[in-house]
């Protein structure tokens, strides 16, 4: 058999020219060893705010990350 781990999930919310993005990081380990995954926007945030401001969902995505890394 084989043993699977679980990633650790926590959200937060970034706020880019568009508006608020909740963002999901994966991570592991526990503090200063802790390692980050992967750092996803939630897709439906994303995607309301690009038919809102009438902009392609990848720029939204990706102004969040951005946000989200300073």
């Amino acid at each position: 058999t084989q043993l699977r781990s679980m990633l650790k999930r926590e959200f937060q919310s970034v706020t880019t020219d568009y508006g608020v993005v909740k963002v999901k990081i994966a991570s592991w380990g526990e503090g200063e060893k802790r390692q980050i995954i992967n750092v996803q926007p939630e897709y439906e945030d994303c995607a309301a705010l690009a038919r809102q401001h009438n902009v392609p969902w990848n720029e939204v995505s990706q102004k969040a990350i951005f946000a989200w890394q300073q």
